[in-house]
């Protein structure tokens, strides 16, 4: 009791486990819910379309692409071994999903979509 964990306790302590596993479920969630496609995550948020047809909003596709760019360097950098801001990477990664959920068609009765799954634990 009252050792309630931190935001960031929640997710993986490896670095670059938390960045792979951020982009695979952004990947997954962009590819199952927003048609997406292309090679990589980059290419993904690009080609995103909304239920309406509609791009991404262009604030959604800005913090996506941060993330993109931190774990662009932490995999592609030698020198670069740790995410810059993990609190902030985390909270940025929180957020995307949180907008993209609320992108998603409103549900329909008696055939309720699936929220999007923003786990990566």
């Amino acid at each position: 009791m009252g050792n309630t964990p931190t935001r960031d306790q929640l997710y993986s302590t490896n670095d670059f486990e938390l960045v792979i596993r951020a982009s695979k479920q952004l990947e997954h969630l962009l590819e199952r819910d927003f048609q997406a496609t292309g090679n990589g995550l980059g290419e993904k948020i690009h080609s995103a379309r909304d239920y309406r047809g509609n791009p991404l909003p262009g604030n959604l596709s800005r913090q996506m692409k941060r993330l993109v760019r931190e774990r662009n360097q932490l995999i592609h950098n030698i020198d670069y071994n740790n995410i810059m801001n993990r609190s902030q990477f985390i909270k940025d990664f929180e957020q995307a999903c949180d907008e993209l959920k609320r992108l998603l068609p409103p549900k329909q009765t008696g055939r309720g979509r699936q929220d999007s799954d923003c786990t990566i634990l």
